[in-house]
Protein backbone atom coordinates (compact mmCIF):
# COMPACT_ATOMS: atom_id res chain seq x y z
CA UNK A 1 0.00 0.00 0.00
CA UNK A 2 0.98 3.48 -0.85
CA UNK A 3 1.00 5.80 1.74
CA UNK A 4 1.65 8.45 -0.27
CA UNK A 5 -0.48 10.81 -2.67
CA UNK A 6 -0.30 8.99 -5.91
CA UNK A 7 -1.64 11.32 -8.56
CA UNK A 8 1.32 12.79 -10.90
CA UNK A 9 -1.03 15.32 -12.78
CA UNK A 10 -1.36 16.91 -9.39
CA UNK A 11 2.20 18.00 -8.20
CA UNK A 12 2.44 21.14 -10.25
CA UNK A 13 -1.26 22.37 -8.94
CA UNK A 14 -0.57 21.89 -5.32
CA UNK A 15 -2.40 24.40 -3.18
CA UNK A 16 -3.68 25.75 -6.39
CA UNK A 17 -7.67 24.12 -6.62
CA UNK A 18 -8.04 25.49 -10.09
CA UNK A 19 -5.09 24.18 -11.67
CA UNK A 20 -5.43 20.96 -10.00
CA UNK A 21 -9.12 20.99 -11.61
CA UNK A 22 -8.07 21.44 -15.21
CA UNK A 23 -5.37 18.96 -15.11
CA UNK A 24 -7.54 16.40 -13.71
CA UNK A 25 -10.21 17.19 -16.53
CA UNK A 26 -7.67 17.32 -19.34
CA UNK A 27 -6.26 14.20 -18.30
CA UNK A 28 -9.40 12.14 -18.01
CA UNK A 29 -10.62 13.62 -21.53
CA UNK A 30 -7.01 11.95 -22.66
CA UNK A 31 -7.01 8.98 -21.04
CA UNK A 32 -11.18 8.46 -21.93
CA UNK A 33 -10.28 9.08 -25.36
CA UNK A 34 -6.64 7.94 -26.30
CA UNK A 35 -7.32 4.69 -24.38
CA UNK A 36 -4.72 3.68 -21.48
CA UNK A 37 -1.63 3.24 -24.17
CA UNK A 38 -1.49 7.14 -24.29
CA UNK A 39 -0.98 7.43 -19.96
CA UNK A 40 0.41 4.82 -17.81
CA UNK A 41 -1.77 6.03 -14.88
CA UNK A 42 -4.86 4.30 -13.74
CA UNK A 43 -7.81 7.22 -14.07
CA UNK A 44 -10.49 7.35 -10.99
CA UNK A 45 -13.38 9.57 -11.73
CA UNK A 46 -14.98 10.50 -8.31
CA UNK A 47 -18.70 11.38 -8.59
CA UNK A 48 -21.88 12.45 -6.66
CA UNK A 49 -25.03 11.24 -6.91
CA UNK A 50 -27.22 12.03 -9.99
CA UNK A 51 -28.91 15.22 -8.72
CA UNK A 52 -25.31 17.49 -8.67
CA UNK A 53 -26.52 19.40 -5.73
CA UNK A 54 -23.46 20.98 -3.46
CA UNK A 55 -22.55 18.35 -1.39
CA UNK A 56 -21.92 16.13 -4.19
CA UNK A 57 -20.17 18.55 -6.17
CA UNK A 58 -18.11 19.77 -4.03
CA UNK A 59 -17.72 16.51 -2.08
CA UNK A 60 -16.22 15.10 -5.32
CA UNK A 61 -13.38 17.81 -5.78
CA UNK A 62 -12.55 17.67 -2.55
CA UNK A 63 -12.34 14.22 -2.14
CA UNK A 64 -10.16 14.04 -5.77
CA UNK A 65 -7.95 17.00 -4.07
CA UNK A 66 -7.07 15.37 -0.87
CA UNK A 67 -6.53 11.90 -2.35
CA UNK A 68 -4.04 13.35 -5.13
CA UNK A 69 -2.17 15.72 -2.30
CA UNK A 70 -2.41 13.76 0.72
CA UNK A 71 -0.86 10.63 1.94
CA UNK A 72 -3.44 7.93 2.45
CA UNK A 73 -1.82 6.53 6.17
CA UNK A 74 -5.05 7.51 7.86
CA UNK A 75 -7.36 6.20 5.24
CA UNK A 76 -9.25 3.01 6.77
CA UNK A 77 -8.44 0.92 3.23
CA UNK A 78 -9.19 -2.54 2.80
CA UNK A 79 -6.90 -2.93 -0.23
CA UNK A 80 -4.44 -0.45 -1.67
CA UNK A 81 -5.61 2.52 -3.95
CA UNK A 82 -3.83 1.78 -7.58
CA UNK A 83 -0.21 3.59 -7.72
CA UNK A 84 0.14 7.04 -9.80
CA UNK A 85 -3.44 7.29 -10.21
CA UNK A 86 -5.60 10.10 -11.96
CA UNK A 87 -8.22 11.65 -9.40
CA UNK A 88 -10.67 13.22 -11.23
CA UNK A 89 -13.81 14.93 -9.69
CA UNK A 90 -16.62 14.16 -12.49
CA UNK A 91 -20.11 16.15 -11.93
CA UNK A 92 -23.55 14.14 -12.93
CA UNK A 93 -25.11 16.53 -14.76
CA UNK A 94 -24.62 18.29 -17.95
CA UNK A 95 -22.97 21.88 -17.94
CA UNK A 96 -25.80 23.51 -19.69
CA UNK A 97 -28.13 22.54 -16.72
CA UNK A 98 -25.30 24.13 -14.25
CA UNK A 99 -27.81 27.13 -13.84
CA UNK A 100 -30.85 25.13 -12.45
CA UNK A 101 -28.87 25.03 -8.92
CA UNK A 102 -27.63 28.99 -8.41
CA UNK A 103 -25.95 27.97 -4.90
CA UNK A 104 -23.66 25.66 -6.53
CA UNK A 105 -22.91 28.68 -9.10
CA UNK A 106 -22.60 30.91 -6.25
CA UNK A 107 -20.03 29.21 -4.66
CA UNK A 108 -17.81 28.00 -7.42
CA UNK A 109 -17.32 31.44 -8.63
CA UNK A 110 -16.63 33.09 -5.03
CA UNK A 111 -13.94 30.74 -4.51
CA UNK A 112 -12.69 31.49 -8.16
CA UNK A 113 -13.28 28.00 -10.07
CA UNK A 114 -14.03 28.54 -13.66
CA UNK A 115 -17.22 26.07 -14.54
CA UNK A 116 -15.23 25.00 -17.75
CA UNK A 117 -12.43 23.64 -15.37
CA UNK A 118 -14.92 20.94 -14.23
CA UNK A 119 -15.47 17.58 -16.14
CA UNK A 120 -19.29 16.91 -16.60
CA UNK A 121 -21.09 14.17 -17.48
CA UNK A 122 -22.00 15.61 -21.11
CA UNK A 123 -18.36 16.06 -21.97
CA UNK A 124 -18.34 12.20 -22.07
CA UNK A 125 -21.30 11.39 -23.54
CA UNK A 126 -22.55 14.48 -25.81
CA UNK A 127 -21.45 14.20 -29.43
CA UNK A 128 -18.19 15.85 -30.56
CA UNK A 129 -17.18 18.19 -30.45
CA UNK A 130 -19.20 18.77 -26.97
CA UNK A 131 -17.85 15.54 -25.89
CA UNK A 132 -16.34 12.37 -26.41
CA UNK A 133 -19.74 10.54 -27.32
CA UNK A 134 -19.11 7.50 -24.42
CA UNK A 135 -21.94 4.64 -23.00
CA UNK A 136 -21.62 5.33 -19.81
CA UNK A 137 -22.84 1.65 -19.16
CA UNK A 138 -21.40 0.04 -22.42
CA UNK A 139 -18.30 1.57 -23.12
CA UNK A 140 -15.28 -0.20 -21.98
CA UNK A 141 -13.63 3.07 -21.63
CA UNK A 142 -15.05 2.93 -18.12
CA UNK A 143 -13.90 -0.55 -17.49
CA UNK A 144 -10.92 -1.80 -15.38
CA UNK A 145 -9.48 -3.08 -18.24
CA UNK A 146 -8.90 0.14 -19.48
CA UNK A 147 -7.55 0.99 -16.40
CA UNK A 148 -10.37 3.39 -15.87
CA UNK A 149 -12.00 2.85 -11.85
CA UNK A 150 -14.68 4.80 -10.07
CA UNK A 151 -15.38 6.61 -6.82
CA UNK A 152 -18.55 7.07 -5.45
CA UNK A 153 -19.96 10.03 -2.74
CA UNK A 154 -22.95 10.75 -1.76
CA UNK A 155 -24.74 8.14 -2.50
CA UNK A 156 -24.70 4.49 -2.21
CA UNK A 157 -24.03 2.21 -4.92
CA UNK A 158 -23.95 2.77 -8.90
CA UNK A 159 -26.70 3.66 -10.47
CA UNK A 160 -28.37 4.57 -13.84
CA UNK A 161 -27.04 6.19 -16.10
CA UNK A 162 -23.74 3.22 -15.17
CA UNK A 163 -25.47 0.66 -15.54
CA UNK A 164 -28.35 -1.02 -17.74
CA UNK A 165 -29.09 -4.66 -16.21
CA UNK A 166 -28.50 -6.10 -19.71
CA UNK A 167 -26.09 -8.82 -20.86
CA UNK A 168 -24.64 -5.66 -22.55
CA UNK A 169 -23.17 -3.89 -19.59
CA UNK A 170 -19.78 -3.30 -19.24
CA UNK A 171 -17.78 -4.04 -16.39
CA UNK A 172 -17.24 -1.27 -13.81
CA UNK A 173 -14.72 -1.39 -10.59
CA UNK A 174 -15.66 0.89 -7.83
CA UNK A 175 -12.84 1.74 -5.23
CA UNK A 176 -13.98 4.29 -3.44
CA UNK A 177 -17.28 5.22 -1.42
CA UNK A 178 -17.83 7.97 0.79
CA UNK A 179 -21.40 8.66 1.58
CA UNK A 180 -24.16 9.53 4.46
CA UNK A 181 -27.03 7.82 2.94
CA UNK A 182 -27.95 4.16 4.48
CA UNK A 183 -25.76 1.19 3.42
CA UNK A 184 -27.19 -0.48 -0.06
CA UNK A 185 -24.35 -3.09 0.74
CA UNK A 186 -23.06 -2.89 -2.64
CA UNK A 187 -19.17 -3.01 -4.23
CA UNK A 188 -18.05 -4.55 -1.12
CA UNK A 189 -14.38 -4.87 -2.66
CA UNK A 190 -14.23 -1.20 -2.39
CA UNK A 191 -10.69 0.08 -1.11
CA UNK A 192 -12.09 2.28 0.78
CA UNK A 193 -15.64 2.08 1.63
CA UNK A 194 -16.96 4.81 4.71
CA UNK A 195 -20.63 5.11 5.46
CA UNK A 196 -22.37 7.50 8.22
CA UNK A 197 -26.37 7.45 8.10
CA UNK A 198 -28.69 10.30 8.03
CA UNK A 199 -29.73 11.79 11.22
CA UNK A 200 -32.46 9.81 12.45
CA UNK A 201 -31.29 6.36 11.92
CA UNK A 202 -29.61 3.77 14.05
CA UNK A 203 -26.35 4.87 13.52
CA UNK A 204 -25.01 6.08 16.27
CA UNK A 205 -22.55 8.33 14.68
CA UNK A 206 -25.22 10.47 11.60
CA UNK A 207 -23.63 12.80 9.22
CA UNK A 208 -25.48 15.82 7.79
CA UNK A 209 -22.73 15.99 4.91
CA UNK A 210 -21.05 13.62 3.23
CA UNK A 211 -18.31 17.03 2.81
CA UNK A 212 -17.58 16.05 6.31
CA UNK A 213 -16.52 12.41 6.77
CA UNK A 214 -14.07 13.58 3.45
CA UNK A 215 -12.23 15.98 5.98
CA UNK A 216 -12.49 14.03 8.90
CA UNK A 217 -10.75 11.25 6.69
CA UNK A 218 -8.02 13.24 5.81
CA UNK A 219 -7.99 15.93 9.49
CA UNK A 220 -4.62 14.50 10.33
CA UNK A 221 -3.17 14.76 7.19
CA UNK A 222 -4.50 18.64 6.74
CA UNK A 223 -3.31 19.61 10.06
CA UNK A 224 0.60 18.36 9.35
CA UNK A 225 0.47 20.00 5.90
CA UNK A 226 -1.87 23.15 6.12
CA UNK A 227 0.03 24.83 3.68
CA UNK A 228 -1.04 21.98 0.95
CA UNK A 229 -4.59 23.14 1.55
CA UNK A 230 -6.02 25.69 -0.65
CA UNK A 231 -7.96 28.11 0.98
CA UNK A 232 -11.02 27.60 -1.80
CA UNK A 233 -11.22 24.05 -0.93
CA UNK A 234 -12.32 25.26 2.43
CA UNK A 235 -14.84 27.55 1.70
CA UNK A 236 -15.66 25.24 -0.79
CA UNK A 237 -16.35 22.62 2.04
CA UNK A 238 -17.60 25.06 4.75
CA UNK A 239 -20.11 26.07 2.56
CA UNK A 240 -21.54 22.51 1.63
CA UNK A 241 -21.87 21.97 5.68
CA UNK A 242 -23.52 24.97 6.05
CA UNK A 243 -26.15 24.22 3.25
CA UNK A 244 -26.99 20.52 4.36
CA UNK A 245 -27.11 21.63 8.36
CA UNK A 246 -28.92 24.91 8.06
CA UNK A 247 -26.12 26.54 9.15
CA UNK A 248 -24.73 24.01 11.93
CA UNK A 249 -28.49 23.78 13.09
CA UNK A 250 -28.18 20.34 15.95
CA UNK A 251 -30.98 17.73 16.13
CA UNK A 252 -33.97 17.70 16.47
CA UNK A 253 -35.16 20.54 14.39
CA UNK A 254 -31.26 20.49 12.32
CA UNK A 255 -28.90 17.67 10.59
CA UNK A 256 -26.01 18.97 11.96
CA UNK A 257 -24.17 16.41 13.80
CA UNK A 258 -20.40 16.15 15.65
CA UNK A 259 -18.48 15.33 12.35
CA UNK A 260 -19.70 18.21 10.75
CA UNK A 261 -18.59 20.69 13.73
CA UNK A 262 -15.56 18.85 13.80
CA UNK A 263 -15.15 19.64 10.20
CA UNK A 264 -16.05 23.48 9.90
CA UNK A 265 -13.67 23.92 13.46
CA UNK A 266 -10.85 21.74 11.70
CA UNK A 267 -11.35 24.11 7.85
CA UNK A 268 -12.17 27.55 9.69
CA UNK A 269 -8.42 28.43 9.88
CA UNK A 270 -7.67 27.32 6.30
CA UNK A 271 -10.68 29.54 5.41
CA UNK A 272 -11.73 32.96 4.51
CA UNK A 273 -13.51 33.04 7.77
CA UNK A 274 -10.40 32.75 9.76
CA UNK A 275 -10.97 36.79 9.41
CA UNK A 276 -13.27 39.62 9.22
CA UNK A 277 -11.99 41.04 5.81
CA UNK A 278 -11.80 37.80 4.41
CA UNK A 279 -15.26 36.74 5.54
CA UNK A 280 -16.94 39.94 4.29
CA UNK A 281 -14.88 39.47 0.95
CA UNK A 282 -16.31 36.20 0.35
CA UNK A 283 -19.80 36.62 1.20
CA UNK A 284 -19.69 39.75 -1.10
CA UNK A 285 -18.48 37.50 -3.81
CA UNK A 286 -21.09 34.63 -2.74
CA UNK A 287 -23.89 37.68 -2.96
CA UNK A 288 -22.44 38.81 -6.30
CA UNK A 289 -22.68 35.63 -8.01
CA UNK A 290 -26.30 35.06 -7.03
CA UNK A 291 -29.68 35.59 -8.61
CA UNK A 292 -31.24 38.92 -8.38
CA UNK A 293 -33.95 38.03 -6.32
CA UNK A 294 -31.50 36.97 -3.87
CA UNK A 295 -29.34 40.10 -3.71
CA UNK A 296 -32.92 42.15 -3.28
CA UNK A 297 -33.89 39.97 -0.49
CA UNK A 298 -30.43 40.70 1.40
CA UNK A 299 -30.04 44.07 0.59
CA UNK A 300 -30.51 45.12 4.22
CA UNK A 301 -28.74 46.40 7.36
CA UNK A 302 -30.15 43.04 9.01
CA UNK A 303 -27.65 41.26 6.57
CA UNK A 304 -24.83 43.85 7.00
CA UNK A 305 -24.73 43.27 10.66
CA UNK A 306 -24.63 39.63 10.55
CA UNK A 307 -21.44 39.12 9.47
CA UNK A 308 -18.57 38.08 11.08
CA UNK A 309 -17.33 39.44 13.80
CA UNK A 310 -13.94 38.56 15.22
CA UNK A 311 -13.67 37.28 18.47
CA UNK A 312 -15.59 34.52 20.60
CA UNK A 313 -18.83 33.35 18.96
CA UNK A 314 -20.48 30.49 18.67
CA UNK A 315 -19.93 28.47 15.59
CA UNK A 316 -23.02 29.29 13.37
CA UNK A 317 -22.56 32.94 14.45
CA UNK A 318 -19.43 32.99 12.66
CA UNK A 319 -21.04 31.51 9.64
CA UNK A 320 -24.45 33.00 9.77
CA UNK A 321 -23.73 35.68 6.89
CA UNK A 322 -22.54 33.38 4.47
CA UNK A 323 -24.99 30.43 4.96
CA UNK A 324 -27.88 33.70 4.68
CA UNK A 325 -26.53 33.87 1.25
CA UNK A 326 -26.26 29.85 0.10
CA UNK A 327 -29.72 29.33 1.61
CA UNK A 328 -31.61 32.44 -0.52
CA UNK A 329 -29.77 31.18 -3.21
CA UNK A 330 -30.72 27.39 -2.99
CA UNK A 331 -34.59 28.87 -2.41
CA UNK A 332 -34.28 31.10 -5.26
CA UNK A 333 -36.29 28.28 -7.92
CA UNK A 334 -39.10 30.31 -8.49
CA UNK A 335 -38.33 31.16 -12.24
CA UNK A 336 -37.50 28.15 -13.60
CA UNK A 337 -40.49 26.02 -15.13
CA UNK A 338 -41.69 22.84 -14.17
CA UNK A 339 -40.01 20.48 -16.14
CA UNK A 340 -36.80 22.35 -15.27
CA UNK A 341 -37.63 22.12 -11.09
CA UNK A 342 -38.32 18.28 -11.99
CA UNK A 343 -34.73 18.19 -13.75
CA UNK A 344 -33.15 20.33 -11.11
CA UNK A 345 -32.80 18.25 -8.13
CA UNK A 346 -33.57 14.28 -9.78
CA UNK A 347 -32.47 11.24 -8.98
CA UNK A 348 -32.95 7.84 -11.05
CA UNK A 349 -33.00 4.40 -9.62
CA UNK A 350 -33.80 0.87 -10.85
CA UNK A 351 -35.02 -2.50 -10.67
CA UNK A 352 -33.95 -5.35 -12.88
CA UNK A 353 -36.41 -8.28 -13.98
CA UNK A 354 -33.85 -10.15 -11.96
CA UNK A 355 -35.16 -7.75 -9.04
CA UNK A 356 -38.56 -8.54 -9.70
CA UNK A 357 -38.52 -12.16 -9.51
CA UNK A 358 -38.97 -13.19 -13.14
CA UNK A 359 -41.02 -10.08 -14.42
CA UNK A 360 -40.33 -9.25 -17.95
CA UNK A 361 -39.36 -6.30 -17.20
CA UNK A 362 -37.65 -4.26 -14.59
CA UNK A 363 -38.53 -0.58 -14.06
CA UNK A 364 -37.01 2.61 -13.98
CA UNK A 365 -37.84 5.24 -11.09
CA UNK A 366 -37.14 8.94 -11.07
CA UNK A 367 -37.01 10.96 -7.97
CA UNK A 368 -37.35 14.59 -8.31
CA UNK A 369 -36.99 16.67 -4.71
CA UNK A 370 -38.13 20.09 -5.18
CA UNK A 371 -37.96 23.14 -2.01
CA UNK A 372 -41.81 24.56 -3.29
CA UNK A 373 -44.72 23.77 -2.08
CA UNK A 374 -47.22 22.60 -4.67
CA UNK A 375 -49.75 25.37 -3.75
CA UNK A 376 -46.81 27.81 -4.64
CA UNK A 377 -45.56 25.73 -7.72
CA UNK A 378 -49.36 25.41 -9.51
CA UNK A 379 -50.11 29.57 -9.43
CA UNK A 380 -46.82 30.96 -9.60
CA UNK A 381 -47.43 31.46 -13.29
CA UNK A 382 -49.33 34.36 -14.71
CA UNK A 383 -52.60 33.39 -14.91
CA UNK A 384 -52.86 30.64 -12.63
CA UNK A 385 -54.78 32.33 -9.28
CA UNK A 386 -56.61 30.81 -6.73
CA UNK A 387 -59.47 33.15 -7.36
CA UNK A 388 -61.82 29.95 -8.78
CA UNK A 389 -61.83 26.32 -8.95
CA UNK A 390 -61.70 26.36 -12.92
CA UNK A 391 -58.37 28.41 -12.25
CA UNK A 392 -57.02 25.76 -9.91
CA UNK A 393 -58.13 22.87 -12.58
CA UNK A 394 -56.18 24.80 -15.32
CA UNK A 395 -52.85 25.42 -12.94
CA UNK A 396 -53.30 21.06 -12.25
CA UNK A 397 -53.56 20.64 -16.07
CA UNK A 398 -50.46 22.41 -16.51
CA UNK A 399 -48.92 20.17 -13.46
CA UNK A 400 -50.01 16.86 -14.95
CA UNK A 401 -48.65 17.58 -18.21
CA UNK A 402 -45.52 18.63 -17.43
CA UNK A 403 -45.16 15.28 -15.56
CA UNK A 404 -46.33 13.13 -17.90
CA UNK A 405 -43.80 15.07 -20.17
CA UNK A 406 -40.98 14.48 -17.88
CA UNK A 407 -41.94 11.07 -17.68
CA UNK A 408 -41.79 10.32 -21.85
CA UNK A 409 -38.34 12.14 -21.96
CA UNK A 410 -37.05 10.49 -18.94
CA UNK A 411 -38.12 7.35 -19.77
CA UNK A 412 -39.55 6.33 -16.49
CA UNK A 413 -41.80 3.43 -15.23
CA UNK A 414 -42.26 5.59 -12.51
CA UNK A 415 -42.14 9.27 -11.30
CA UNK A 416 -42.19 10.75 -8.07
CA UNK A 417 -42.02 14.06 -6.45
CA UNK A 418 -41.03 15.06 -2.77
CA UNK A 419 -41.63 18.82 -2.69
CA UNK A 420 -39.95 20.50 0.95
CA UNK A 421 -41.23 23.93 1.76
CA UNK A 422 -42.31 26.26 4.63
CA UNK A 423 -46.08 26.43 5.03
CA UNK A 424 -46.52 30.34 5.24
CA UNK A 425 -49.72 30.19 7.21
CA UNK A 426 -48.57 28.11 10.54
CA UNK A 427 -44.98 28.67 9.78
CA UNK A 428 -44.00 25.01 9.99
CA UNK A 429 -41.54 23.14 7.59
CA UNK A 430 -44.19 20.16 5.44
CA UNK A 431 -43.94 18.18 2.87
CA UNK A 432 -45.82 16.44 0.37
CA UNK A 433 -45.04 13.39 -2.47
CA UNK A 434 -47.18 12.78 -5.67
CA UNK A 435 -45.99 9.35 -7.12
CA UNK A 436 -47.32 7.96 -10.72
CA UNK A 437 -47.18 5.36 -12.83
CA UNK A 438 -47.27 5.12 -16.33
CA UNK A 439 -47.73 2.07 -18.87
CA UNK A 440 -45.75 1.99 -22.07
CA UNK A 441 -45.65 -0.41 -25.05
CA UNK A 442 -43.89 -2.84 -23.00
CA UNK A 443 -46.49 -2.70 -20.05
CA UNK A 444 -50.18 -2.58 -20.35
CA UNK A 445 -52.71 -0.35 -18.61
CA UNK A 446 -53.72 -3.30 -16.69
CA UNK A 447 -50.59 -3.93 -15.27
CA UNK A 448 -49.92 -0.51 -14.47
CA UNK A 449 -53.37 -0.13 -12.64
CA UNK A 450 -52.93 -2.94 -10.58
CA UNK A 451 -49.00 -2.57 -10.03
CA UNK A 452 -50.03 1.18 -8.63
CA UNK A 453 -52.89 0.04 -6.34
CA UNK A 454 -50.57 -2.39 -4.67
CA UNK A 455 -47.78 0.25 -4.26
CA UNK A 456 -50.48 3.13 -2.94
CA UNK A 457 -51.76 0.70 -0.38
CA UNK A 458 -48.40 -0.29 0.90
CA UNK A 459 -46.87 3.10 1.18
CA UNK A 460 -50.78 4.46 2.64
CA UNK A 461 -50.32 1.44 5.29
CA UNK A 462 -50.55 3.01 8.93
CA UNK A 463 -49.02 -0.14 10.43
CA UNK A 464 -45.39 0.30 8.78
CA UNK A 465 -45.25 3.62 7.04
CA UNK A 466 -42.66 6.06 8.06
CA UNK A 467 -43.62 8.52 6.00
CA UNK A 468 -47.15 9.11 6.97
CA UNK A 469 -49.12 9.89 3.81
CA UNK A 470 -52.55 11.46 4.34
CA UNK A 471 -55.52 12.04 2.05
CA UNK A 472 -57.18 14.51 0.78
CA UNK A 473 -53.98 16.83 0.27
CA UNK A 474 -55.41 20.33 0.51
CA UNK A 475 -54.02 23.92 -1.30
CA UNK A 476 -54.58 27.48 -1.97
CA UNK A 477 -57.50 28.94 -0.74
CA UNK A 478 -59.98 29.57 -3.40
CA UNK A 479 -61.31 33.18 -2.87
CA UNK A 480 -64.81 32.12 -4.44
CA UNK A 481 -65.47 29.42 -2.08
CA UNK A 482 -63.25 30.26 1.11
CA UNK A 483 -62.29 26.69 0.75
CA UNK A 484 -58.64 25.51 0.44
CA UNK A 485 -58.56 23.54 -3.29
CA UNK A 486 -58.18 19.92 -3.89
CA UNK A 487 -56.30 17.17 -6.39
CA UNK A 488 -57.58 18.55 -10.24
CA UNK A 489 -57.06 15.61 -13.08
CA UNK A 490 -56.84 12.49 -11.84
CA UNK A 491 -59.94 10.07 -10.98
CA UNK A 492 -59.84 10.13 -6.83
CA UNK A 493 -60.32 6.30 -6.70
CA UNK A 494 -58.28 5.24 -9.58
CA UNK A 495 -55.84 7.57 -9.69
CA UNK A 496 -56.51 7.74 -13.40
CA UNK A 497 -54.89 10.82 -15.40
CA UNK A 498 -57.07 12.63 -17.58
CA UNK A 499 -55.89 12.20 -21.30
CA UNK A 500 -53.75 14.17 -22.84
CA UNK A 501 -53.95 15.09 -26.71
CA UNK A 502 -51.01 13.24 -28.36
CA UNK A 503 -50.15 11.12 -25.95
CA UNK A 504 -51.20 7.30 -25.95
CA UNK A 505 -50.12 6.20 -22.07
CA UNK A 506 -52.13 5.74 -19.12
CA UNK A 507 -50.63 7.24 -16.01
CA UNK A 508 -51.88 6.68 -12.52
CA UNK A 509 -51.14 9.00 -10.18
CA UNK A 510 -51.58 10.05 -6.11
CA UNK A 511 -50.96 13.31 -4.19
CA UNK A 512 -50.52 13.06 -0.31
CA UNK A 513 -49.88 15.17 2.14
CA UNK A 514 -46.68 13.85 3.99
CA UNK A 515 -46.86 14.15 8.08
CA UNK A 516 -43.16 13.18 8.53
CA UNK A 517 -41.36 15.91 7.40
CA UNK A 518 -38.35 14.89 8.48
CA UNK A 519 -38.39 12.09 6.30
CA UNK A 520 -36.50 13.21 2.86
CA UNK A 521 -35.60 11.52 -0.33
CA UNK A 522 -33.19 9.73 1.92
CA UNK A 523 -35.95 8.26 3.42
CA UNK A 524 -38.94 8.15 0.85
CA UNK A 525 -36.60 6.55 -2.20
CA UNK A 526 -35.73 3.44 -0.60
CA UNK A 527 -39.13 2.91 1.05
CA UNK A 528 -40.74 3.43 -2.59
CA UNK A 529 -38.21 1.38 -4.14
CA UNK A 530 -38.81 -1.52 -1.49
CA UNK A 531 -42.47 -1.11 -2.13
CA UNK A 532 -42.20 -1.44 -5.80
CA UNK A 533 -40.00 -4.34 -5.52
CA UNK A 534 -42.90 -6.23 -2.91
CA UNK A 535 -45.78 -5.72 -5.85
CA UNK A 536 -43.75 -6.52 -8.39
CA UNK A 537 -42.56 -9.53 -7.15
CA UNK A 538 -45.96 -10.50 -6.35
CA UNK A 539 -47.47 -9.39 -9.48
CA UNK A 540 -45.14 -11.54 -11.60
CA UNK A 541 -45.15 -15.04 -8.89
Amino acid sequence: MSSQASSSSSSSARGDLRAFLRNARQSALTHLKDGPSSSSNPLVLIMGNGAGDADSLTSAISLSYLLSTYPHLSLPLSSPLPEKAIYAPLIQTNRSDAHLRPENVAILAATGIDQQDILYLSDLVDAPPKGLDLSLAKSPNFSPEHNTFLGLVDHPQLELPWTSGSSSQASRRVLLLVDHHADASQHQDASLRVFRQPEGSSDPNPTGSAQSIIIELFAKEIKADPAALPQGLADLAIATVLIDTDNMRPPPKGRASETDFAAVEALLPFSSLQSREKAKELQGKLLQSSPQEVKELLASDEFETSAFNEGKQELSDKTAAMASVLSASKAAIRHLSSLDLLKRDYKSSSLSADDLRGASKGLKAGFSSVNLGLPTWLHRAEGMGTSSEQESAQAWAGFWSSLREWMEDQALDVAVVGTSFRDEESDKHKRELVFAMRSSSETSAQEVGSLFDAVRSDLEDPTHNQLELQTPWKGARLSSTGKKERVSGIDGTSGKLEATNGSNDIVRAQVWKQGNARANRKVYLPTIMAALKKAASKGSS
